[in-house]
C-alpha cells in the first residue's frame, strides 16, 4: 500500500484496524484477545515505528471516503454525516 510514495505494510493497516476495533467495540471484549495477538503479532515483525504509518493510512482513507475527497463520494459520506 502507498501513502504519499510511502510504503505502507498490509500487516501495519491491519493491525492499526484491530486497535480501531477495540476502541470501537468495548462491549465486545471477547474479540479482544485475538485482535491483541495480531497486534502484537505485526509490532513485533514490523516494529512499532511501522504501526504509526499503518494509522495513519487508514485514518486518511477513512477520512477520503466520509470527507468526500473524490468525486461521487457525497453519497457515500452522507451516510456517515446526515442524521
Amino acid at each position: 500500500m502507498t501513502m504519499s510514495r510511502a510504503r505502507v505494510q498490509v500487516g501495519a493497516v491491519q493491525a492499526a484496524w484491530d486497535q480501531a476495533s477495540i476502541l470501537r467495540s468495548p462491549d465486545q471484549p471477547s474479540a479482544w484477545p485475538a485482535r491483541s495477538e495480531r497486534i502484537a503479532a505485526a509490532t513485533a515483525l514490523y516494529g512499532a515505528g511501522e504501526l504509526h504509518p499503518g494509522t495513519v493510512w487508514l485514518i486518511g482513507g477513512a477520512l477520503h471516503l466520509v470527507g468526500g475527497g473524490r468525486r461521487g463520494g457525497e453519497g457515500f459520506a452522507e451516510r456517515f454525516t446526515k442524521r
